[in-house]
């Protein structure tokens, strides 16, 4: 069985079993996931952001939080593996979120789901989230960036695996594209973010990455500073998943979605409120449960240690599925708000249904019509 070792990842090494073997090129290590990495280490393929168009709600990478992760690619040929037969055998050492990449044309086999993948679903005309296969025959023909020269797409898969050994099987159809695997650390609570409206650019997802210091924004240098008796006094924040959303789009409607995210299980989510608003507050943000915790933190605009605004920072319980966040409709002189998220400990699973999240999630899907 030939095998690589990816050292300090969350994949330790992947063995080809027997079945895969057959074909000529074992796999490779991918390294680091992101715009035009290559798919496969028997094609040129690259793997792309399939298009920004916010009908569809499929953002660039940074939008599924899976740049700078653990990926790697599989031998393309060995997608004629028979979907009962194991063709690669995954080593992860500790609890992993794992990704697969699966071709949109492949009948899913079901040791997809047996393995307890779950489809990463949004609220665009796809339904889903989805990344694109650049199939270029030669290195002319490969687009650069997301939504340029995409042949085929994927479905985001995923599944929290434990520590250990995990055999994956193939597909099962040599016409197709193989499947991809990215890896982050356990934890992550957000399967993806985009933009549900609005001219500005893509929010991008941090898996796991508040903490203080913070880029605050995608399109500005601010930082959200923090003291440690505030992240104590706010548990679940400090590690969050950190989505930085576009400080110009704090002009957006407060009656329109604004962003999208997916979450894959009950959170506790953080809204970060320019306390400049003062009493506009608009409404949604009650409607959906946030309140204050009392605590505030620091923005430093300028990236130069000092301390020029403050914010609240307000909490809701947030069960799993797609939720909507409006604009503030606020044009300047206040920042635009943060978005974090975190898991809920067991024991507040329970007490979130019975503290109402059904009439949260009633209110949120009267707002979508």
């Amino acid at each position: 069985m030939a095998g690589l070792e990816l050292r300090g990842a969350v994949v330790v090494s992947v063995m080809e079993l027997p079945a895969a073997a057959t074909y000529a090129d074992p796999p490779a290590a991918g390294g680091i996931f992101g715009e035009d990495v290559a798919a496969f280490s028997d094609r040129l393929h690259q793997w792309n952001g399939v298009s920004t168009d916010v009908t569809r709600r499929q953002p660039t990478f940074a939008g599924l939080g899976l740049v700078g992760e653990t990926y790697v690619q599989m031998a393309n040929d060995a997608r004629a593996v028979s979907a009962t037969s194991g063709a690669y055998q995954v080593t992860l050492g500790e609890e992993a979120q794992v990704f697969l990449l699966i071709d949109t044309r492949q009948a899913v086999p079901a040791w997809v789901a047996s393995m307890g993948f779950e489809r990463v679903l949004n609220g665009g005309t796809d339904g889903e989230y989805r990344v694109g296969y650049d199939e270029g025959s030669g290195a002319a023909d490969l687009g650069v960036g997301p939504g340029l020269s995409i042949n085929t797409q994927a479905a985001v898969f995923t599944a929290r695996l434990g520590a250990g050994v995990h055999v994956f099987n193939g597909l099962g159809f040599a016409g197709n594209n193989n499947y991809g695997l990215v890896t982050t650390r356990a934890g992550t609570v957000v399967g993806g973010v985009a933009r549900a409206g609005g001219g500005n650019p893509t929010p991008a997802l941090l898996r796991l990455g508040f903490a203080s210091g913070v880029t605050a924004f995608v399109d500005r240098t601010h930082q959200f500073v923090v003291t440690s008796t505030v992240l104590a006094a706010v548990p679940g924040l400090a590690g969050a998943d950190f989505v930085q959303t576009s400080n110009d789009a704090r002009a957006f409607s407060a009656t329109t979605a604004l962003y999208e995210v997916t979450l894959l299980e009950d959170a506790t989510a953080f809204l970060i409120l320019d306390n400049r608003i003062g009493s506009a507050v608009p409404a949604w943000i009650g409607e959906m449960g946030f309140v204050s915790t009392g605590q505030t933190l620091g923005i430093d605009e300028g990236g130069d240690g000092s301390i020029n605004q403050t914010a609240t920072i307000y909490q809701a319980q947030l069960g799993a599925g797609i939720w909507e966040f409006n604009g503030l409709e606020f044009g300047g002189g206040l920042n635009h708000y943060g978005l974090a998220f975190s898991a809920v400990p067991e024991p507040g699973r329970a007490l979130l249904g019975a503290l109402g999240l059904m009439g949260i999630l009633t209110i949120r899907r009267r707002r979508r019509r």
